[in-house]
């Protein structure tokens, strides 16, 4: 099922996130993508592992929907949810709106270094 909300672009990590979380919730399957139930020891052919299996490619098939083509490429070849999860995080933590003011107040206050001439 395709989420009812806007897919993550470069912009609206936070609110993606938290609508994501929601719908993940929703198909039981957060604690997966978030790392909290990890794979249970066994073969593959064990029932807890055949259920784990089962929530993780869902968990993943929900985040995949939810993304827009040109963050495809933060997932890609990632074959478990918790770790396709936290790769989302990692490249979109640091986007938010404290970090850019940061970075824009840093930006400005620059100075030119002294004693380089074009």
């Amino acid at each position: 099922m395709s989420p009812g909300f806007a897919k993550l672009d470069n912009t609206n990590y936070a609110e993606w996130r938290m609508f994501m979380e929601a719908q993940l919730m929703k198909q039981g399957v957060l604690t997966v993508a978030t790392g909290e139930t990890t794979r249970p020891p066994g073969a593959d052919t064990a029932n807890a592992v055949k259920a784990w299996k089962k929530k993780n490619q869902i968990a993943l098939s929900e985040i995949i929907l939810g993304l827009t083509p040109s963050q495809l490429g933060h997932v890609r070849g990632i074959a478990d949810a918790h770790p396709a999860w936290t790769a989302l995080e990692t490249v979109h933590r640091s986007r938010g709106l404290g970090t850019r003011l940061s970075l824009r107040r840093d930006f400005y206050t620059m100075a030119k270094p002294q004693g380089h001439r074009r």
